[in-house]
């Protein structure tokens, strides 16, 4: 047990020096008790559950999409144990051959598990042996991405009805001689709500270097934390969430992780301890609501899929009171980098001049200056927002912003950003001197309206009318004047 003191910021200090006082902590009943821990800090009386011991049953299933659930023979799919059951000594999980998938929205699995009412809390904790994991020699690069193994958690599983057909309601299932109801192994589409914790990567090996997040894919096949909501029929549907990483490496062939799936109050908790590395990660899920969505029991075991063959063992397995249990700790998500930028161009041809600052990860307030003029001051900003300034002639115009990002948000800096930005505008006087092959005109003897018409004949008056340039014709300086 560790003991800490959590400070109003968030700060934690463990404690080393603390009693803990029993006096009122009663284990000969079933029903609330409570343990009290003290130090120099103060103290805190802790709520406790004593509950009745449970003998859980566990059973054995193969179904889905393609799981070959009658190959068990073969030793193509299936469950073997050491002691049918329980979770006592191995129990070895297989899909091999292309038996069965976890896909975005069904699944076809070999499973081993037991049932636990929708109102508890569980946790489960066992060592995982990878024997065989993927078709081609344990080669990363030939994935599919829908093998997997390890622990699973789920609302529903095919049941055997009193006609022999799917149910997945426990009421109208067969039981067997301990009262358990009766699994049914089939081959039909069968989805659910679940939570895998173990191997799996959710995405076939990209070939292409380019391909948009390849680092990140080329990595995703370790120990994951992966859920799958949103499904209210057996049929399919829903959305997979993660995976969330609880080891950064592959899962190599004869590697053992120690792996915990925790029900928690809430939420969902995941731990691996790699054994090849001494290394211990984890992770938490902020909900668990899905878990009881088709029916009001939870599944909870060990599986396999498509490509993989495990053996289980030094299982730990409770169920607890969630009215007294620990919550979820709230993930910790990591701080976001705040960022201003302009979305504009470099230059303009008119003296109102509008543009955009477009904010990033951040909202905030921001004070914008144009040739050291306050045009904005402590404006609110959050995703794109438009302004607008006077530019001078002639001239680079500098505008300059500076942002100050929100302290109520988690970023990794709180300090000002200034950007800046230069734009250019020039209108130039353009001087046309209109020359005739076929003889020289003095401009002065022109008449108004035959210097028109020859306006209208040249190559310039094309720009005039494409740009709308004012003119003005001067017979002092035979010019003409495009302002």
């Amino acid at each position: 047990m560790a003991v800490v003191v959590k400070y109003d910021n968030g700060d934690e200090d463990e404690l080393t020096d603390y009693t803990v006082n029993t006096d009122k902590f009663d284990t000969s009943k079933v029903g609330k008790t409570s343990v009290t821990v003290s130090s120099k800090e103060g103290s805190v009386e802790l709520p406790c559950t004593v509950v009745e011991a449970k003998d859980a049953k566990w059973r054995k299933v193969v179904f889905g999409q393609s799981s070959n659930y009658d190959k068990q023979d073969e030793g193509i799919s299936g469950v073997t144990a050491d002691d049918y059951g329980t979770v006592n000594g191995k129990i070895n999980v297989r899909s091999w051959n292309g038996s069965g998938k976890i896909t975005q929205d069904h699944d076809g699995i070999s499973y081993y598990y037991t049932t636990v009412d929708g109102n508890e809390d569980f946790r489960v904790t066992a060592d995982i042996k990878v024997n065989k994991y993927l078709e081609h020699d344990n080669n990363d690069t030939k994935r599919s991405g829908q093998e997997a193994f390890g622990i699973m958690a789920r609302d529903v599983i095919p049941l055997t009805g009193e006609d022999g057909k799917i149910v997945t309601d426990e009421s109208k299932a067969k039981k067997d001689s301990e009262g358990v109801s009766q699994p049914l192994d089939n081959g039909a589409v069968f989805a659910s709500n679940m939570v895998i914790c173990g191997g799996y990567s959710g995405t076939g090996y990209p070939a292409d270097k380019s391909t948009k997040d390849y680092d990140k894919i080329i990595n995703m096949n370790r120990i994951n934390l992966i859920v799958r909501e949103g499904v209210t029929a057996t049929d399919g549907g829903g959305k997979r969430i993660g995976p969330y990483a609880i080891n950064s490496e592959f899962p190599k062939e004869g590697n053992t992780y120690r792996v915990t799936l925790e029900r928690m109050n809430g939420g969902l908790y995941a731990k691996c301890y790699d054994y090849q590395t001494g290394k211990t990660q984890t992770t938490v899920y902020n909900d668990d609501s899905f878990l009881t969505v088709q029916s009001d029991k939870v599944y909870v075991g060990f599986f396999t899929s498509r490509w993989a063959d495990i053996d289980v063992s030094n299982v730990e397995f409770r169920t607890s009171d969630r009215s007294t249990d620990q919550k979820v700790a709230e993930k910790e998500e990591e701080p976001a980098t705040a960022g201003i930028s302009f979305k504009t161009k470099g230059y303009s041809t008119s003296e109102n001049y509008g543009f955009d600052l477009a904010t990033s990860d951040s909202k905030g307030k921001v004070t914008i200056k144009v040739n050291d003029a306050v045009v904005a001051q402590n404006v609110d900003m959050a995703d794109t927002q438009h302004f607008t300034a006077k530019l001078k002639n002639n001239t680079a115009n500098k505008i300059v912003a500076v942002y100050t990002p929100d302290k109520s948000l988690n970023l990794s800096s709180y300090e000002p950003i200034v950007v800046r930005k230069t734009i250019a505008r020039k209108l130039q006087q353009m001087l046309l001197h209109f020359m005739f092959l076929h003889r020289v005109v003095s401009m002065a003897m022109v008449q108004r309206k035959i210097l028109l018409i020859l306006i209208q004949q040249s190559v310039f008056a094309r720009l005039v009318r494409q740009f709308s340039l004012p003119v003005v014709y001067t017979t002092e300086h035979q010019e003409l004047i495009f302002l």
